[in-house]
C-alpha cells in the first residue's frame, strides 16, 4: 500500500523528489535531487531548510559545495524565521520564544514552495509538512 505522511492531524504529499520529512543527509539528498531534477524543464528545487542561524563562512562553503559537487540545476538555502507579534523583531531560525522579549507565541515564516509566508497561515497539509521537515 502507499505511505502518506501525517502529522497527526492531517495528511499530505511532497513536492520534493526527496520528501523533507525524509532523514537522509544533506550530501545524499543533494545527490538524489540533482540526479532527478537534470531530467526536468523547469519547476524544479531542492530547499535546504535550516533551524538555526547559518554562519555567512559555512553557507558560503555550502553553496559552493552544492554547485560543483551535484547536478542540482535549482537550490535554496531556507532558514525559519521568528517574527515576534510583541516587539516587532525578527530572528533567524526557529524558536518557541521571541529571543529578544520572552513572547511565548512568535510567529514562524519558512518558504511554503518558492516563497516566505507565515507558517500559521498555511493550508494544514503544508502545517503537517513543516512539523516534520528534516533540518540541517
Amino acid at each position: 500500500g502507499a505511505c502518506i505522511p501525517s502529522d497527526g492531524s492531517a495528511v499530505f504529499y511532497s513536492n520534493s523528489v526527496v520528501p523533507y520529512y525524509a532523514d537522509v543527509p544533506l550530501s545524499v539528498r543533494a545527490v538524489w535531487e540533482g540526479e532527478v531534477q537534470q531530467e526536468f524543464t523547469g519547476g524544479v528545487m531542492m530547499h535546504v531548510f535550516l533551524g538555526e542561524q547559518p554562519e555567512p563562512e559555512a553557507v558560503k562553503k555550502l553553496v559552493h559545495r552544492l554547485a560543483t559537487t551535484t547536478k542540482l540545476v535549482y537550490f535554496s538555502i531556507t532558514p525559519t524565521l521568528t517574527a515576534c507579534t510583541k516587539c516587532g523583531r525578527t530572528t533567524t531560525g526557529h524558536h518557541k520564544a521571541c529571543p529578544h522579549c520572552g513572547n511565548p507565541n512568535p510567529d514562524h515564516w519558512s518558504r511554503i514552495v518558492g516563497y516566505y509566508r507565515p507558517v500559521k497561515n498555511w493550508n494544514p497539509g503544508k502545517k503537517a509538512e513543516f512539523k516534520l521537515r528534516v533540518t540541517y
